[in-house]
């Protein structure tokens, strides 16, 4: 899901919804938004969170007072480029944020790459797709879509194998090679990949 683009008063009305829930444990009313926000009446208020909720950044009851709950999850970081075909040289950059909706991702801290090759397609991550990256190694399986940095290098793929000795990483195209790691190569196993989000 992407973000879909805010008013600058949409933003402010958002921001302050959530410094208040973040202050009090629940949600403010459409007086204090109005006051808050400098908006002139509750009707106004009410027009913003109406557009909020058609967006998918809020949900609201009409007629009911501190109804409001946040839907969506802010600042997902797009980092750098990760290569589904061979490794590649990671530019650790933010490149721009992106919001998604926290039931798609859930909680913990996460960050996005694109995708650049085509080794991963029979998994359904193509080029050019973003990929949603949980970074907790701790409870990562066999068989799990793996964000991989070796020797420096990024790449995604299948964790295939994980030995005292060896990582085995497996693409899903089987144009491609089966990497295998021994234990004296530089690893380290960044995150899970969670979500794909595509563009039609």
């Amino acid at each position: 899901m992407f973000t879909i683009e805010l008013t600058k008063r949409q933003k402010d009305v958002l921001n302050f919804i959530k410094g208040y829930i973040k202050t009090h444990g629940y949600s403010p009313t459409l007086r204090e938004i109005a006051r808050g926000t400098g908006i002139k009446t509750p009707r106004g208020v009410k027009t913003h969170l109406i557009a909020l909720s058609r967006k998918g950044y809020i949900t609201f009851q009409p007629g009911k007072a501190r109804s409001i709950s946040i839907l969506k999850k802010d600042n997902i970081p797009l980092i750098g480029m990760s290569s589904a075909g061979f490794p590649i040289n990671s530019e650790e950059a933010h490149l721009e944020s992106f919001t998604i909706d926290e039931k798609l991702i859930g909680s913990g801290k996460h960050f996005m790459v694109k995708i650049a090759g085509d080794s991963m397609t029979n998994r359904g991550i193509e080029h050019g797709d973003l990929v949603v990256i949980k970074e907790d190694s701790s409870n990562i399986r066999e068989g799990d879509v793996v964000l991989v940095r070796i020797n420096g290098e990024v790449t995604l793929k299948t964790l295939f194998k994980k030995t005292h000795s060896e990582l085995v990483l497996k693409p899903e195209n089987p144009q491609y090679p089966t990497i295998r790691i021994s234990s004296e190569e530089s690893v380290e196993i960044i995150g899970k990949a969670i979500l794909v989000i595509k563009k039609l």
